[in-house]
């Protein structure tokens, strides 16, 4: 497997068929193997604590400098089972495994006293977490309405990133369901998960459950259940990641990123939308809506023609269309739209559960003597 990025790094066919044949090694235009690959992500050696990645730091300080926004980064999940579908024990069991092979959801953030009071995370051994740290408890509920008031309860929990691991677990059973079903809700703080992580979760706790409910041997070894797993081995943890960014992003290379960037958002306009609502409180509760449409074949069968015909993405086309909404609502042709990027740039971070996630600033300047395609085709 090798990433886009390895394609442009390696130019041409004999650089990049040695880079495969020679298990990601570069190459350079001479052939000659340079081995000082710096994007090679290493597992470092066992510490008491370790540092932050520019992630955790970033939204730890929000969480610290704002208490009220705590909530607003749960990442919560809500699954529903019937009695006869699933055995309890056994997901609380598989539930565990999961966070013993991702050891970010076992990690707490704290100032440590041998480190000159710098935050810096500290793994807990997951024999020493009680199961009370996890929330792992039944919910009975005389209805459905106080089962949806007490899955609202978990999923507004206030985690303290200093003293407990950022994951949490409840069963709820509603005694007015005829059908029996059980309702379990996860609740994860984004400090130790993002979007990518929820794919991996689930087929991670998929793979535990279906092992151990299929289980005869009771004396497997940790070892040994991941083989009888066939789970990809992770062959580094988040504090691997963060260690080696630290060390990635320093410098030159740091100071040539934040020059870049300085460069590129210098005098930039801020959005000023006409409210044509009620104007946001002084104090706000985070709470949000989502807002889902479809559009019919006909329509998008021809937005994707017509990015086609112009040689760019789909996503640059609706991209272009949204600046250029912006731009009509607010009489600005200068527009700042923020993009979630994965941020997962090396095949390491593949299978690995953690806060990776970043927002990719992209500026749209809008010159209204461009016509439409050549806006289109700048904008991609």
């Amino acid at each position: 497997k090798i990433e886009l990025n390895d394609v442009f790094t390696n130019k041409t066919i004999f650089m990049l068929s040695n880079f495969i044949v020679n298990n990601n090694s570069k190459y350079t235009e001479q052939g000659i193997l340079d081995n000082s690959n710096k994007n090679l992500i290493k597992r470092v050696p066992f510490e008491s604590s370790y540092g932050l990645s520019f992630a955790q730091e970033r939204l730890f300080f929000l969480c610290d400098f704002d208490k009220e926004s705590l909530k607003a980064y749960n990442i919560p999940m809500c699954f529903k089972f019937s009695k006869k579908s699933i055995n309890k024990d056994i997901f609380f069991k598989s539930f565990k495994e999961v966070v013993i092979r991702h050891e970010i959801l076992r990690t707490i953030i704290k100032e440590d006293v041998n480190n000159g009071n710098e935050l810096r995370q500290f793994i807990i051994d997951f024999n020493e977490i009680q199961e009370e740290q996890l929330l792992f408890e039944f919910e009975y509920c005389l209805n459905k309405n106080e089962m949806d008031l007490k899955i609202i309860k978990l999923f507004n929990y206030e985690f303290n990133l200093r003293k407990e691991i950022p994951v949490k677990i409840v069963f709820f059973i509603n005694l007015e369901d005829k059908d029996d079903n059980i309702y379990v809700g996860i609740l994860f703080h984004h400090i130790c998960f993002d979007g990518w992580s929820t794919q991996i979760f689930i087929r991670d706790l998929q793979n535990f459950y279906e092992f151990f409910n299929n289980q005869k041997d009771e004396n497997l070894t940790k070892k040994n259940i991941e083989i009888s797993l066939n789970l990809p081995v992770l062959s580094i943890q988040y504090k691997d990641y963060s260690i080696w960014q630290r060390e990635y992003l320093s410098g030159k290379r740091l100071q040539k990123l934040i020059d870049y960037w300085k460069s590129k958002l210098e005098f930039f306009e801020e959005l000023n939308l006409i409210y044509d609502c009620q104007l946001r409180p002084i104090q706000f509760d985070y709470s949000g809506d989502e807002i889902y449409f479809e559009l019919n074949e006909n329509v998008s069968s021809k937005l994707k023609l017509n990015a086609r015909k112009l040689n760019v993405s789909l996503y640059s086309y609706l991209l272009s269309a949204f600046s250029f909404v912006l731009s009509n609502l607010t009489n600005q042709n200068d527009i700042l739209i923020g993009t979630p990027v994965a941020n997962r740039n090396q095949i390491e971070l593949d299978n690995l559960i953690g806060f990776f996630i970043n927002m990719l600033v992209l500026r749209i300047k809008i010159n209204k003597y461009d016509n439409l395609c050549d806006f289109i085709k700048n904008v991609s």
